[in-house]
């Protein structure tokens, strides 16, 4: 593993090399922010450690080399957080015209936070979603007024664990227009009379 890592699993590996010849044996160990959690220690160059069964946080180790001449070399502390919760996704309606409908996309994971844009599956005509992190916004143009579209949003964090929110939508209702006129018809023009005796 690298450093700033992260991982859906409650395991993950360390590898360590070390060059020297006159290797006495390597430390490696593993801790959290408060608790040191395990100290391995080997005789052989390259190694390899497993660390199972975690519980969700960031974990540190490091390695240090020591030699039979009294020399020592750490390497610097690298760092990889454990998450296995899926995130928090809801998707609400914000706007809707007879044309276009505008949804919000909330989303949240407290651990290892959210991986970029959300990826969308809809009925709609390939709408766009735009915006990272906790609060994205999905446009659909061109719909048919009075009628349901749905969305299907999945949204994952950086341990890659993923979370979807299905729902479905309408546009504004079509409008109703119509009218009459009453009976007869219309004239125009002037009448003239003349009296004569």
């Amino acid at each position: 593993n690298g450093d700033g890592k992260f991982t859906s699993t409650a395991t993950f590996h360390v590898n360590t090399t070390e060059t020297d010849s006159f290797l006495l044996h390597l430390n490696i160990t593993l801790h959290n922010s408060t608790t040191l959690m395990r100290v391995n220690s080997t005789t052989s160059s390259p190694n390899n450690v497993s660390y199972t069964s975690l519980a969700d946080g960031t974990y540190f180790y490091n390695t240090t080399a020591y030699d039979y001449a009294g020399n020592s070399n750490s390497t610097s502390t690298r760092n990889v957080t454990v998450d296995t919760a899926i995130p928090s996704v809801a998707l609400t309606l914000t706007g809707s015209t007879q044309t276009t409908l505008t949804l919000t996309v909330t989303t949240n994971d407290t651990l290892s936070g959210i991986n970029s844009t959300c990826t969308l599956d809809s009925s709609g005509k390939a709408p766009s979603i735009t915006g990272t992190g906790t609060s994205q916004t999905i446009t659909d143009s061109g719909q048919t007024c009075g009628t349901a579209y749905t969305y299907v949003v999945t949204c994952r964090d950086r341990a890659m664990n993923a979370a979807s929110d299905s729902k479905s939508f309408s546009t504004a209702a079509c409008s109703t227009s119509g009218g009459g006129s009453s009976g007869g018809g219309s004239s125009s023009g002037s009448a003239s009379a003349t009296w004569t005796n």
